[in-house]
């Protein structure tokens, strides 16, 4: 192991850690101020991986770089020669905003990170420096990396986004390389449902630009405010509102994604409408409604002799926007931005409530003024089980049914053989049940499938309604 056709600096405070990393795990093969000796590893593939320790004078600081590859086992013998020669190059530059050299106040800062991909799924990461400081100076492996900006103070020199990649495959090898950040200055009014947005310390909110690749959030402002205003890099990000206070006149939505907000760039700005301060118009317009979501059970309107129920609600896209508390009327009322939302059943205790839990309910509503009340039909169909181990029935086990799209939605049936029958409510679909050993002499598997059951439809899979397939004639 070489870097630079050198080798490694004896030096204790410049050094780094070199690892045989793969999908199952890593191993330290030493480090580069000892120098590296043989190490037996289970045979496959492996990535060499590059990880400093201390220093950066010298030794390249990057965090978690893949420098090669190798391969040992299938039949081959004798040891694997890996070696490897690192290029590192000392790069210098400046950090600007908009060209221009990036303030030096302490009180308006911001950070800058390069990245690339490393092993397994992670990432590559140096922190070049803070942007008061003006410029930077690093060692570092040479080829090519993304640049991102997170903001730490202030927000009238430098961009306010909680964090944005600004760069893609940037070469950093022997030239210096400067970092522009590019920022718009972006205002406009806060409105709800087209009027101006309640100026109350009782009833308001907060509104977010959302970062579509990192998905972070960038605050522009409070509804109580009736405007924002902030310096954004510039792109296309999506619109949030966060519940603060109040409900009788703001939505109560804890997270909500409601719309677009494009920020042009400076120089392509200059057609773009202005407020006195030169910043690009953007008014943000809240859509809310007086909503109510409710529960049916199989066609039934919830009511309280059913038993109770929570849930959640979450965006197309699965995230998370407003937990629903536990209620015995089925039923939740306020008022919510109007976009479009899917349900999560969470659970349910009492008599008729399906013992499903963590489960996606299908469907895609938006509620508005015309239907300002959703519903989702909770379809249902009551599940008997009979399990036996070559005739008998085992002594004290765990029986649960996933369901078979979604793992982690799942119906804990009984931890004991008088709870296994039932009949157990479930909501329509197909699972898999599977049995945990507790105790007693048999069975002694864990997380053991053992049938396939399809509930609620004439044909699942291929298998007749309430149709359950063997895994196996007995459990192994």
């Amino acid at each position: 192991m070489t870097l630079d056709g050198q080798p490694f600096p004896a030096n204790q405070y410049e050094t780094a850690d070199i690892f045989a990393v793969n999908e199952l795990g890593e191993v330290d093969l030493g480090r580069t101020h000892l120098g590296l000796g043989s190490t037996v590893l289970v045979a496959g593939s492996y990535d060499l991986v590059y990880r400093r320790v201390l220093g950066g004078a010298i030794v390249p600081r990057n965090s978690n770089a893949v420098i090669g590859s190798f391969a040992g086992g299938g039949g081959a013998r004798g040891p694997v020669p890996v070696a490897a020669d690192l290029d590192s190059a000392e790069i210098e530059g400046d950090f600007l905003v908009n060209g221009e050299p990036a303030s030096a106040s302490q009180y308006e800062v911001g950070s800058i990170e390069i990245r690339r991909a490393g092993p397994q799924g992670t990432d590559d990461i140096i922190d070049l420096g803070d942007t008061d400081d003006q410029s930077y100076a690093v060692r570092l492996l040479t080829g090519s990396y993304d640049v991102l900006y997170r903001h730490t103070l202030g927000g009238a020199d430098v961009p306010r986004n909680t964090e944005r990649k600004i760069a893609t495959d940037v070469l950093f090898d022997s030239a210096d390389v400067d970092i522009d950040i590019a920022a718009t200055p972006v205002s406009g009014s806060i409105r709800l449902n087209g009027s101006p947005a309640p100026a109350s310390d009782y009833e308001w909110g907060r509104i977010h630009a959302i970062d579509p690749e990192s998905g972070s959030a960038t605050l522009l402002g409070e509804t109580r405010d009736g405007n924002y205003f902030a310096l954004l890099i510039p792109g296309e990000y999506t619109v949030a509102y966060e519940h603060v206070l109040g409900g009788a006149q703001v939505p109560i939505n804890e997270w909500a994604v409601f719309g677009n907000l494009s920020v042009p760039s400076v120089s392509s700005a200059a057609s773009v409408a202005r407020n006195t301060r030169g910043a690009v118009l953007r008014s943000v317009d809240i859509p809310a409604v007086d909503a109510t979501f409710q529960i049916q059970l199989d066609g039934v309107p919830w009511f309280p002799l059913f038993g109770s129920l929570q849930a959640e609600l979450l965006h197309a896209d699965g995230t998370h926007s407003h937990d629903l508390p536990t209620t015995s009327s089925g039923q939740w009322a306020g008022k919510f931005v109007a976009t479009g939302y899917r349900m999560r059943y969470i659970d349910g205790t009492g008599p008729a409530a399906p013992v499903n839990l963590d489960t996606l309910l299908p469907g895609l509503y938006t509620p508005n003024v015309a239907q300002p009340t959703v519903t989702w039909n909770l379809e249902t169909t009551n599940l008997e089980v009979q399990l036996t181990v070559d005739g008998e029935t085992p002594e004290l086990g765990n029986l649960a049914a996933l369901n078979a799209s979604n793992p982690n939605a799942f119906a804990n049936l009984g931890i004991d053989t008088s709870g296994w029958p039932g009949p157990h409510r479930l909501l329509n679909g197909s699972y898999n049940l599977i049995y945990s050993h507790l105790s007693g002499d048999l069975p002694i598997n864990i997380q053991q499938k053992i049938a396939d059951v399809h509930l609620g439809c004439i044909l699942c899979d291929g298998f007749e309604q309430g149709h359950t397939q063997a895994w196996s004639d007995t459990v192994p």
